[in-house]
């Protein structure tokens, strides 16, 4: 998600690659057809390495100075920016190296008796100065962070490097250069070290956001359970005496009477139905739940079993093709399948309800598919059907409590997988579950947490 940070580190990288050029340069490990050893050649070696720094900085730093910019560049995608930027920079150093190496022309770098003695480092020096004063500041205006803050620092010692070199430095080897080359790698401390300031500030954040969020969702499942549980006696009364009134007074009171008296009963079923999916929905979070090898085709005959009911009241077909084993927990897989294929056989159309069952291997996973031929959904709602008390039909039509895929996501998510699904009006759905395949001779044992129901 953070793309200024690694283009800045690449150019970090090349900048230092060229000084460890300009190093070997002088000593003669890179070949050149001049002599390496004398003083302007090694102040020209210097002044293009200095120059070529400052380019690259200002470039990756200028790509991201506003909001709009990173949001344009993160859209095009972070590795294919990343591999832009690197070759554009290699393409440049490219560019440095070979001029350093063959050319042949010796240039007057040093004026000793002048009072600017080096003046061809005025480049570098200004293009730092226009770096510390406009482009790091907006850079760090849009994207602000400890690292940002240090490029702005170490524009610092670079720029007083560059002074040195610029008027305190009449020859190669004095204290003037030995300064500027010890500043130079100040420039550079400086920025790793917001870097690194930056990551442990982030994952400190982020490790106490996790705690919270950990914390919240702890006590909101509790309070769920709580809830869900303490509500039941007083329906339980609720319905009872609803039951009676409905049993006692039928037809002896007027129908607007005999008329609510269903509205209570009907109301207190619903209302059960929602506390009871509530009471699940609360269970499949709470705590570690133990993992093993699954059979699905041995899950998928205990549910068939379960639905046996349902499925001859619809003559609906059903046809499941080899199934693998993943590594799963074998209840949760039940309800799983269970709340799917339910769906799959209650949200049909006018034909026969056809539901197909396959799975396909995806590396280190299995995707298991379940097919229907039924009233479908608009495409836009694909994320939606997973939210809890989500529902895309009126309660007339559908009975339910919008809780059961949202069930489904958590049953996934909790055994470490995806679900996903396709559909479109009056064709049919096909949901994708995604799990781990099976483990060998591996078992995952992990007590579980489930509170008990009354």
């Amino acid at each position: 998600h953070d793309l200024a940070t690694p283009i800045i580190g690449l150019a970090l990288f090349f900048a230092g690659s060229m000084d460890a050029f300009r190093v070997l340069a002088i000593h003669g490990f890179i070949p050149s057809r001049l002599d390496t050893t004398t003083p302007d050649y090694v102040v020209f070696t210097w002044m293009l390495a200095r120059t070529f720094n400052a380019i690259v900085l200002i470039m990756s730093a200028s790509l991201f100075m506003g909001k709009t910019a990173i949001k344009n560049w993160e859209a095009q995608g972070g590795l294919r920016m990343i591999m832009i930027m690197s070759l554009t920079f290699a393409a440049l150093g490219f560019m440095v190296v070979y001029f350093s190496a063959n050319n042949t022309v010796t240039y007057q770098m040093i004026y000793p008796t002048a009072a600017v003695a080096r003046p061809w480092d005025t480049v570098p020096l200004i293009l730092f100065l226009m770096a510390g004063m406009f482009v790091y500041p907006r850079f760090h205006r849009a994207t602000p962070s400890l690292f940002t803050h240090a490029l702005i620092v170490s524009t610092i010692p670079q720029m007083v490097a560059q002074i040195y070199a610029v008027y305190g430095s009449a020859h190669v080897y004095d204290n003037g250069a030995t300064i500027a080359l010890y500043l130079k790698i100040v420039g550079y401390v400086v920025p790793l070290i917001g870097l690194l300031m930056d990551y442990i500030r982030t994952y400190r954040q982020k490790e106490l956001y996790a705690m919270e969020l950990a914390r919240s969702n702890e006590e909101l499942e509790q309070f769920a359970y709580v809830a869900s549980h303490d509500l039941q006696e007083p329906l339980r009364k609720v319905k009872s005496f609803a039951e009676l009134l409905a049993k006692r007074y039928e037809g002896k009171l007027d129908q607007q009477a005999d008329k609510y008296i269903g509205y209570m009963v009907d109301g207190a079923d619903r209302m059960r139905g929602l506390i009871k999916d509530l009471l699940t929905y609360s269970r499949v979070d709470s705590g570690e739940i133990p993992r093993e090898n699954v059979d699905l085709n041995d899950v998928i005959k205990e549910v068939l079993g379960d639905l046996e009911s349902r499925r001859k009241e619809c003559d609906a077909q059903i046809n499941a093709k080899p199934l693998p084993k993943v590594f799963a927990n074998p209840r949760q897989m039940h309800q799983l399948l269970q709340n799917i294929i339910g769906n799959a056989i209650k949200y049909r159309g006018e034909r026969r309800p056809e539901i197909e069952l396959n799975a396909v291997l995806d590396k280190e996973h299995w995707v298991v598919s379940v097919k229907d031929n039924g009233i479908g959904f608009d495409p836009k709602f694909a994320n939606k059907v997973f939210g809890v008390f989500q529902r895309l039909h009126a309660r007339d039509d559908y009975e339910g409590t919008g809780i059961g895929l949202a069930i489904c996501k958590k049953i996934v998510d909790k055994n470490r997988g995806q679900i996903w699904v396709e559909s479109e009006e009056n064709v049919g759905s096909i949901f994708h579950i995604k799990l781990p395949k099976a483990k060998a001779h591996v078992k995952e044992k992990t007590e579980e947490a489930t509170p008990n129901e009354s």
